[in-house]
């Protein structure tokens, strides 16, 4: 089994999920598109275009992008019940 797909199953199966440094959403397709409710940050406003019309595809329900950086992240503490970073 690949190790992203290894990732992704080990997430709680519902609720608030951070994916730092989200890119152009290659990830997405990987949520339960019904029960997390994804935000991404990305520091660039072009690649949050693509994440989202990427989270579109994937049929997620509740997707919210945040331009911003992962050294100053613009999110009280406790927001999430899980938190994604990968390469790719």
């Amino acid at each position: 089994m690949a190790k992203k797909v290894q990732l992704f199953r080990a997430l709680p199966p519902s609720g608030d999920v951070l994916e730092i440094g989200i890119g152009a959403g290659p990830n997405l397709k990987h949520y339960n598109a019904k029960s997390h409710r994804v935000t991404g940050l990305d520091p660039s406003c072009y690649m949050l275009e693509s994440a989202a019309k990427r989270g579109q595809a994937a049929g997620l329900e509740s997707l919210k992008l945040v331009e911003g950086k992962s050294e100053a992240l613009p999110f009280p503490d406790n927001s999430f019940d899980a938190v994604v970073a990968t390469v790719s």
